[in-house]
């Protein structure tokens, strides 16, 4: 069996990871604050990464959580509430519409 990520995957977590670099600088101060800015958020689910394991049908990409994992783990090196907004924000918001 091979656990290697995919091409897609391995993308995916390099945009992750781009996004987390970015990030990185200002973690203390949004944790501090308790809050994620939505300019923020906005840049982050336009990277396509806030819970990309949603269904399609709702909206979401569809994508496995293995896919899922490898955008959450380099957003935790960043902030834990980014990371807390990446797997969950936009599954609040779809369930409320």
């Amino acid at each position: 069996m091979d656990f290697s990520l995919t091409d897609a995957q391995v993308e995916f977590r390099d945009r992750a990871r781009a996004v987390a670099e970015k990030l990185a600088p200002d973690y203390q101060a949004r944790e501090r604050a308790g809050c994620i800015h939505p300019e923020l958020r906005r840049e982050i689910g336009a990277a396509g990464l806030i819970a990309p394991e949603i269904p399609v049908a709702l909206g979401g990409q569809g994508a496995c959580c293995c896919t899922a994992s490898a955008a959450t783990a380099p957003s935790c090196r960043s902030s834990s509430g980014c990371a807390t907004c990446w797997a969950c924000r936009s599954a609040t918001e779809l369930l409320r519409s």
